[in-house]
């Protein structure tokens, strides 16, 4: 191999690998674009969701609702817990009356008075 075609060759190897370190890059810059759109739709999104960190003893806490033969709630939550307290609310101790919502021996249970 003449010194021109090594010289050309070692540029050629050097272009290759500049052009991986841009292809990885602009990877890493595409990933970082893409979670940065996920977080301002989850932002935007309007809604009450909350996360909890899993930390013992972790909750959150709403104002209290007016009652109506109407009120909903719906809940989505993934967990690997056999047992675990999903949501609870009582009346204030006037009447006794409760309602919860648990994860009994990896069961949904649901109580009420």
């Amino acid at each position: 191999m003449s010194h021109e075609e090594n010289a050309l060759f070692e540029k050629s190897k050097s272009i290759d690998i500049w052009a991986n370190k841009l292809k990885t890059s602009l990877w890493q810059y595409f990933n970082l674009l893409k979670l940065l759109l996920l977080l301002i739709i989850l932002l935007a999104d309007g809604s009450n969701a909350i996360l909890l960190s899993g930390a013992p003893g972790s909750y959150a806490r709403y104002p209290k609702w007016m009652h109506t033969f109407e009120n909903q709630l719906s809940l989505d939550f993934r967990t690997k817990q056999p047992n675990a307290l999903l949501l609870y609310t009582d009346d204030g101790g006037i009447q006794g009356n409760f309602f919860s919502l648990t994860i009994t021996n990896k069961k949904l249970q649901l109580d009420f008075r």
